[in-house]
């Protein structure tokens, strides 16, 4: 799940490109989830 490499502008990009792409809740909440794993590691 770790995204080595990728800037912090790039994953919010994509993260925004295919965030309404989810529609199944557990989907959404896991991928919210690992969002905001990476998004902690990169600061």
């Amino acid at each position: 799940m770790a995204m080595a490499g990728v800037n912090l502008d790039s994953l919010a990009e994509a993260y925004v490109v295919l965030e309404p792409q989810i529609e199944k809740p557990k989907l959404r909440s896991l991928s919210t989830w690992a969002f905001a794993l990476e998004l902690r590691r990169s600061l």
